[in-house]
């Protein structure tokens, strides 16, 4: 009798869920290879919306142009037929849930500068614009200095700048680590450039202990970003 080879999928608790998607944390393990620790998106609904499909057939396309690439999440395996995608959990913990002195450290900010340019500049070297870069869509590993980038579901193809474009996180919102063309209100193109202005923004953080314009209230932190030079 053959052994089992079949990939072996375990869900083991739910991260968040949103209007079109489940998403879980759970172990991967494929035939002669250990198991590894992944995140589990499921589509939403029963059978799963068209929107909801036709989301993460986006993600996984992205996840294929970046496939290889370090700092971005390895695909195990995805059904896009019934609304499964499977990839690795990115190693270490998110920014936002770092503590402020370990951010602090010089040595720890050089290291995820470094890191997240690096990625950056292959992912928009594949016309990939992430577009919704912050302390919670950046994992850093204390352990080696490795950097992942997060919330790839978010990012465009973008293979030549529209002077119309806004990335779809930033519609009708001013966001804190947004570049000010991404508000929509300055009639200029938004390219990869605001993700090189969003990683400015989260090292100030990171340094500052703030964001680089502390307004709370939406409107004016939308008057900040469109009329005061970044610090």
């Amino acid at each position: 009798m053959l052994p089992d080879t079949a990939p072996l999928l375990t869900e083991t608790r739910v991260l968040y869920a949103s209007e079109r998607r489940i998403v879980s944390q759970g172990r991967w393990s494929a035939a002669g290879e250990p198991s590894r620790d992944c995140v589990v998106t499921r589509a939403r609904g029963q059978p799963p919306s068209a929107r909801a499909l036709a989301a993460l057939r986006a993600e996984a396309q992205i996840l294929g142009l970046l496939g290889g690439i370090p700092g971005i999440p390895q695909v195990f395996t995805a059904d896009l037929d019934s609304g499964l995608l499977v990839q690795g959990l990115a190693p270490g913990v998110r920014l936002d849930q770092l503590p402020a002195a370990t951010l602090r450290q010089p040595v720890t900010a050089v290291r995820i500068a470094l890191g997240v340019a690096a990625t950056l500049g292959r992912m928009h070297a594949a016309h990939v614009f992430h577009g919704d870069l912050g302390p919670a869509h950046i994992a850093y590993d204390p352990a080696d200095g490795q950097t992942t980038l997060l919330a790839l579901e978010r990012a465009v193809v973008q293979r030549h700048v529209d002077a119309r474009f806004v990335h779809a996180a930033a519609i009708d919102k001013a966001l804190p680590f947004s570049a000010p063309e991404q508000t929509g209100r300055l009639g200029r193109a938004a390219d990869h450039r605001a993700d090189d202005y969003a990683l400015g923004a989260v090292l100030y953080w990171a340094l500052a202990g703030q964001t680089p314009f502390p307004e709370t209230e939406p409107l004016a932190l939308l008057h900040a970003l469109l009329t005061r030079p970044a610090p």
